[in-house]
């Protein structure tokens, strides 16, 4: 039974206000279906909408009590942010702001549901958010965490983004969980849309096991926030951006990443090699028993792959290791 009515709350978002805490109605609803809530471990969060590219963007900001940090987080193609508790809590743990958002055609953020003309759309929106941290005044450093898309989106930035004052500095660790590159079944992909895309907007989605915690399967199935087809102009859009993805030039960034070997979602035996090229100080975490969805794997999985996350630095502070200053001195309006 679903406990709340998302129609109603989409239409009832607020603008995001950073300086008071949600209390708007349906949002307590909201928090409580997808448990977030964090008791014990934020001082305030805050949901609204922010306009980005001609869309109305859901924005959700977690604050917990000494920031120490700040961690943003992209979710896949098909999630939103409400899916994503696991790695909320594990950036409120290490007592980083979480910054969470849908992309556009997702969640509760406007657009074509599961659709996208262009992945430059996810770009503006990316880039968008990382501009606005700045203006809420959340503390350094920043930290980076993308699931499969919300993965392609991060790379895309990283092998793009130009050197000049104004581009938004990564000065966190960078975390990919299952990054989307080629998919699997590439052939299969491409003649589907080839035959499909020029008489279907939409196919039916097959809701196939991606995760081991059959609870979150089962969950998954009922989500009022899922799609129910997947859009023949997003594979469009994904098979020009992987065109585009694979001329680009390699960049000196050292990115996390964490994939399963029983993923059957992304064509990971090609990604790896490809990206190896793309980010040559890459280190990878392969885990045997993991599938795709490593937001919401079993609690061992996640434990195995976070813990090796925090072995690499990923989530901590380096200037309170190194310098006397603190928290406050680190995070503006602390």
């Amino acid at each position: 039974m679903i406990a709340f009515d998302p129609r109603t709350l989409i239409a009832n978002l607020p603008s995001l206000d950073v300086a008071r805490p949600s209390d708007f109605g349906g949002y307590a609803a909201f928090c409580r279906f997808y448990s977030l809530e964090f008791e014990g471990l934020t001082r305030s969060q805050h949901l609204g909408l922010i306009a980005v590219d001609g869309e109305q963007i859901a924005v959700h900001l977690f604050r917990p009590p000494h920031p120490r940090g700040s961690l943003l987080i992209v979710h896949g193609y098909l999630d939103h942010h409400g899916l994503y508790r696991h790695l909320i809590r594990y950036g409120l743990e290490r007592h980083l702001n979480v910054v969470c958002f849908d992309l556009p055609g997702h969640g509760l953020s406007s657009g074509a549901r599961a659709s996208i003309g262009d992945f430059e759309q996810y770009q503006r929106v990316f880039q968008a958010l990382l501009g606005k941290l700045g203006d809420w005044q959340l503390c350094r450093p920043l930290h980076l965490l993308g699931q499969s898309t919300g993965g392609a989106i991060i790379n895309q930035f990283l092998l793009t983004q130009t050197r000049a004052a104004q581009s938004p500095k990564i000065d966190g660790r960078i975390a990919l969980l299952a990054p989307l590159v080629r998919p699997a079944s590439w052939a299969g992909v491409r003649l589907a849309y080839a035959l499909l895309s020029r008489w279907k907007n939409a196919v039916k989605r097959d809701f196939a096991p991606n995760s081991h915690d059959p609870v979150f399967n089962a969950f998954l199935a009922r989500d009022p926030l899922q799609s129910t087809l997947i859009s023949t102009a997003w594979v469009g859009a994904m098979i020009r951006w992987l065109a585009l993805f694979q001329a680009l030039p390699a960049a000196d960034y050292q990115p996390l990443l964490v994939q399963g070997q029983q993923d059957a979602t992304v064509d990971w035996r090609y990604n790896l090699p490809l990206l190896q090229q793309k980010f040559p100080r890459l280190k990878t975490l392969l885990i045997p028993a993991a599938r795709h969805q490593l937001a919401n794997e079993t609690a061992a999985i996640r434990q195995q792959y976070l813990d090796w996350l925090d072995q690499q630095g990923f989530g901590q502070c380096p200037a309170l290791k190194t310098t006397n200053k603190t928290e406050s001195d680190l995070c503006p309006g602390y």
